[in-house]
């Protein structure tokens, strides 16, 4: 995957989290991948 893309999926789950005001942990990161 590109970098690009990774960060734009970052980026909306860190939105996403903000929102639910939900923190973003590390597990979760790893689901991500």
């Amino acid at each position: 995957m590109e970098k690009t893309t990774t960060q734009e999926l970052l980026a909306q789950a860190e939105k996403i989290c903000a929102q639910r005001n939900v923190r973003l942990t590390p597990q979760r990161l790893e689901v991500l991948r």
